[in-house]
């Protein structure tokens, strides 16, 4: 069970990691355009 609640807090670590990227990236594009 123990093992089973680590990897479920893992993934959604990491899902959050990976959504946070994706947002900079975003943003990051968008703010170049907008200061273009």
């Amino acid at each position: 069970m123990w093992q089973y609640w680590t990897c479920i807090l893992e993934f959604t670590y990491y899902l959050h990691v990976a959504m946070l990227q994706c947002c900079m990236s975003y943003f990051s594009e968008y703010w170049m355009l907008g200061n273009s």
